[in-house]
């Protein structure tokens, strides 16, 4: 009998020793739940397994989808039945044709007008080249064309680049460089591009005078001068007033 109760008490103990071999003692559950809860400040960092390398975030064109297009070349040819996309930062207009790509430098091309292959509606460039800033310094690339009238209404979008910012030690900020696109708006007067005033105040003498009307306007449909729609708009309405007189 005592024979058969020592076997008994022999097999209960090793199987608790194997049971307890199984899984690692760290992993149990109370012990795993002390240090994830030790650590929850810092849940970001895997030790051991490596980051992913930075990537430059971003395109650098006006749109990134490919549409048709009719460019305006400065000898007067006409180019057409091209899809195509603006490359703001090099420059150029990319044609894809049955034979691949070809890029065509924006210093070839007087005007073009693109046409949203989602929206279907028409967007008209023309050469920045051919106007001067108030400086009368010479401007690149291509304006898109807002408002067309009495006074024009412009929009020149530029690329820079945001660095990454990351601090490993505090493991905040940004490990990206991130490619940003910025818009500025312009008004024609001849041929001298002006940037648009900032405020009413400031903006509302571009109108002459219509500047009263104008105002209105601005008042009885709420618009924001610091939306470009709404700007547009603002233009838009001045030179229907100057084409009815």
């Amino acid at each position: 009998m005592k024979k058969q109760l020592l076997v008994v008490v022999l097999v209960a103990l090793c199987a608790a020793s194997y049971a307890q071999t199984v899984l690692p003692s760290n992993m149990r559950a109370q012990n795993t739940l002390q240090q994830l809860d030790a650590i929850s400040t810092n849940k970001d960092i895997l030790y051991g397994i490596p980051m992913p390398p930075p990537q430059v975030i971003g395109d650098t064109y006006y749109k990134l989808y490919w549409s048709p297009t009719s460019l305006l070349l400065y000898t007067d040819k006409m180019v057409e039945g091209f899809p195509a996309r603006y490359d703001i930062y090099a420059d150029e207009v990319e044609l894809r044709g049955k034979n691949g790509v070809r890029v065509m430098p924006s210093k070839l091309i007087k005007s073009f007008v693109w046409i949203d292959s989602v929206s279907k509606e028409p967007t008209y460039f023309v050469n920045a080249k051919d106007f001067l800033t108030e400086s009368k310094a010479p401007l690149k690339g291509f304006f898109e064309v807002m408002a067309e009238g009495s006074v024009t209404l412009l929009k020149r979008m530029t690329v820079y680049v945001k660095k990454a910012d990351y601090n490993a030690v505090l493991n905040v900020g940004n490990r990206d460089d991130k490619i940003m696109k910025e818009s500025t708006l312009f008004y024609l007067k001849g041929s001298t591009a002006l940037e648009v005033p900032s405020s009413k105040k400031k903006l509302l003498p571009v109108f002459g005078d219509k500047a009263t009307a104008v105002e209105q306007y601005i008042k009885e449909k709420d618009l924001s001068l610091s939306k470009e729609n709404d700007l547009k708009s603002v233009f838009a309405y001045y030179n229907t007033l100057v084409a009815s007189n």
